[in-house]
């Protein structure tokens, strides 16, 4: 069911071109940062509590935002989603105020990297004027 939902979003979204002026081959940055954000909020939504997938999530939208700046929003979202979903069983090495936490942390760090690691490249690169 989950796959064929799937594909009936993805079927709508295509359906909608010729109603939506056609753009989806010009702002290529729209749809990448539709693509990027989509991922990454799914592995938010549902794999969100454990560690790796959490990462990943951010990392994805941090990239989102560097295709469209609008997708800080969906970041600070994701960030949400996975902070305040329910913790997983606690195991006995762990303490279950940690459960949360831990992949909230991952998902920071994944998009702070990113993030950070962008903006400086682009910054030396462009001799100073990418962020001004």
């Amino acid at each position: 069911p989950a796959l064929l939902f799937a594909l009936a979003c993805a079927a709508a979204f295509a359906a909608t071109f010729p109603h939506g002026g056609a753009w989806y081959d010009l702002a290529r940055g729209d749809s990448l940062c539709l693509a990027l954000s989509l991922l990454g909020l799914w592995l938010a939504v549902t794999r969100g509590d454990r560690v790796g997938p959490a990462a990943l999530a951010g990392t994805l939208l941090a990239a989102a935002f560097f295709a469209k700046q609008t997708g800080s929003v969906l970041a600070v979202a994701g960030g949400l989603c996975i902070l305040l979903s329910p913790p997983r069983p606690a195991r006995a090495t762990r303490a279950r105020g940690l459960s949360r936490l831990l992949p909230a942390a991952a998902f920071a760090l994944g998009a702070g990297a990113v993030f950070s690691i962008c903006v400086v490249l682009l910054q030396v690169r462009s001799s100073g004027w990418f962020w001004r």
